[in-house]
């Protein structure tokens, strides 16, 4: 009874009898194939296909993207409300009929639907256009984002849906579109009720609501008119489609400007600044090549160690000498690899370069106070992204985060003359290792030995012959030895019991533990030059 009645008063609201059985049907069941659903209602599968796409057009049915194609009813709920849009003449009517006919939907027995296919719907001209992104508009519980061209600000702004968004509360809405003279009063609107972002001229036009659907235009006549047919646009809820465009959506975002200053730039005549994010390497290395060629003043670079080789490069080294010679200050900050010494030494020498006490991610570069370009950790020497800006406050920003850096940093000549010196004492103590091997000791380097405590101790040489056990180890500073050194080496000594320990430090002890080496008896061998420690320590061990 309950159905008979619904089948009725539907076919009272402007659908045809065949409309209604065919919309039932795939409401009770589900989405069906054009052949099943023929069955169903027992018509032709010629008729039940222009059935379906009168109730597609209507937006009653909407296409599941499944193969072989199927169809789906929309809700109820949703069906009725496009009755009434659609039926203006009788709105009053289906507005009093409308809990009436849901409370018989709810009385017909059907099978719970407990999935939600994707699916998607064609809408053609501009008013189902605005129609659809309104009405999705108005479900939004979340977010809305809009990226749109410069005439199509213009048409949101005076189709009305910028009356529609400020009635949203609670609701995150972002607008991209290019700011131009043609559309500054619809910016203005817009401005004071969203987040409104100016971006490079588009011929893209689509409307994110939330990720439960989009509508997308396909072919866009970019004209004022508000009643066009000449536009195709998609709507669908795909997951998949929803995220990719959501993604394309953000990175527009990171690239764009400020509504406000992109209005000032208008009204001004003065150029915009810019922002890219970059992620092929070519790009990436031609920017930054780019950025250091058009540097006027000051060029600060912070690298991590594994991109010093790049700075050395043919191309990279060419655009920084052509600086230098232009007299741009060029400061390099990097962290310290002992494996890069020779490449930070060569850097040293034709740029001011100083050392960081921490671990170097992102390349950073500052060109005078107006350019920054960011460039993500690398693979192999292959960057994965790149963040590059005109915008001046974020440019002296980061300018201001690497003078502090470089006020902390360290002078490298140090490190260079410790590494130089580390290099030169490992040639000298293994060919020490060949001469007491050639006499009988059994050398390691390093050794270890563990103490009568079992507790574990290693130096840079160990050797045994008999019963006899000789240290060998070397301690650098950039200041005199102190007697804590002293101090450890005796506590080693007492644990270890070696016939003879030799301690060479650089650059020297101070008196104390000069005093403290005499008491444990340790020989100490200072100096600050390798071949002066090298030659004292065979002199010691009676080498020649």
């Amino acid at each position: 009874m309950a159905y008979e009645e619904f089948e009725r008063r539907l076919t009272e609201y402007g659908l045809q009898s065949n409309e209604t059985k065919a919309y039932i049907t795939l409401a009770l069941r589900g989405p069906k194939k054009a052949s099943d659903l023929a069955k169903a209602c027992e018509l032709s599968r010629m008729d039940t296909y222009r059935i379906l796409r009168r109730l597609e057009s209507k937006g009653l049915v909407e296409t599941v993207l499944h193969k072989p194609m199927r169809f789906a009813a929309v809700p109820p709920e949703k069906a009725f409300d496009i009755l009434i849009g659609t039926a203006k003449e009788r709105i009053s009517i289906l507005e009093q009929e409308k809990k009436r006919l849901f409370e018989l939907w709810n009385s017909i027995p059907r099978e719970p639907l407990d999935f939600e296919d994707e699916r998607f719907r064609i809408l053609w001209g501009r008013v189902e256009f605005f129609s659809t992104v309104k009405r999705i508009c108005s479900s939004s519980i979340r977010q809305i984002c809009i990226l749109t061209t410069r005439n199509g600000l213009s048409r949101l702004y005076h189709g009305g849906l910028d009356d529609l968004l400020q009635t949203l509360n609670g609701i995150d809405v972002k607008i991209l579109a290019e700011v131009d003279h043609g559309n500054l009063e619809a910016v203005e609107r817009f401005a004071s009720i969203t987040s409104l972002r100016h971006v490079k001229p588009t011929s893209a036009q689509f409307v994110i609501v939330d990720d439960s659907g989009i509508v997308v235009n396909m072919a866009l006549d970019d004209s004022t008119i508000l009643s066009s047919e000449n536009d195709t646009s998609l709507w669908t809820n795909s997951r998949g489609y929803i995220g990719l465009m959501q993604r394309l959506f953000d990175k527009l975002w990171v690239e764009s400007v400020d509504a406000e200053k992109a209005v000032q730039s208008v009204t001004s005549g003065l150029s915009l600044p810019e922002t890219s994010v970059l992620y092929q390497k070519e790009q990436i290395w031609s920017k930054q090549i780019d950025l250091i060629r058009s540097a006027k003043k000051r060029i600060m670079i912070l690298t991590p160690y594994t991109m010093i080789p790049r700075l050395l490069g043919e191309s990279l080294n060419s655009a920084l000498e052509n600086c230098r010679q232009r007299n741009v200050e060029i400061q390099v900050l990097a962290d310290f690899d002992e494996q890069r010494t020779a490449e930070l030494k060569r850097i040293s020498d034709r740029y001011d370069l100083r050392l960081v006490n921490f671990k170097v991610t992102t390349e950073t570069l500052a060109v005078d106070d107006s350019a920054t370009l960011l460039v993500s950790p690398t693979v192999g020497g292959v960057p994965e992204a790149a963040f590059w800006t005109t915008q001046r406050d974020y440019s002296e920003l980061i300018l201001n985060f690497l003078e502090q850096v470089w006020s902390n940093a360290r002078d490298p000549s140090p490190y260079f003359l410790r590494t130089s010196l580390t290099r030169d004492l490992n040639t000298g103590l293994t060919r020490i290792a060949e001469e007491l091997r050639s006499k009988g000791w059994e050398v390691n380097m390093p050794g270890v030995i563990e103490g009568i405590s079992l507790v574990k101790h290693s130096f840079n040489l160990v050797a045994t012959f008999q019963r006899e056990i000789l240290i060998i180890d070397y301690f650098l500073s950039n200041e005199p030895v102190a007697t804590e050194l002293l101090a450890v080496y005796g506590a080693k000594k007492s644990d270890i019991k070696p016939s003879r320990v030799l301690l060479l430090v650089a650059p020297k002890a101070d008196q104390e533990a000069n005093r403290l080496a005499k008491f444990f008896g340790v020989d100490l061998i200072e100096g600050s030059d390798a071949s002066l420690l090298l030659t004292e320590t065979r002199r010691t061990l009676g080498l020649g």
